[in-house]
């Protein structure tokens, strides 16, 4: 699986979330802004492919601050 993300600044200043109160700055998945993943493992099927879309988008989505976009690309279905 390859995985592609784009990520703003981390500011050095201001409130940070609870979790991250004793970093010295905000953590790398707070940050993020987009991610896109390309699954090129081999799925029996179609629905495997749904689920694994949904488990990561729900991962990001809870973990983020800023999230944008999230895509997921399916590659070899066998």
């Amino acid at each position: 699986m390859l995985s592609k993300f784009s990520y703003e600044k981390p500011i050095l200043r201001g409130a940070k979330p609870s979790y991250c109160k004793l970093l010295p700055v905000s953590c790398w998945r707070h940050c993020l802004k987009s991610v896109i993943t390309e699954n090129s493992r081999i799925a029996t099927d179609k629905e495997t492919l749904k689920a694994e879309e949904t488990r990561l988008e729900k991962y990001f989505n809870k973990n983020t601050e800023i999230l944008e976009s999230f895509q997921f690309l399916s590659g070899v279905v066998a």
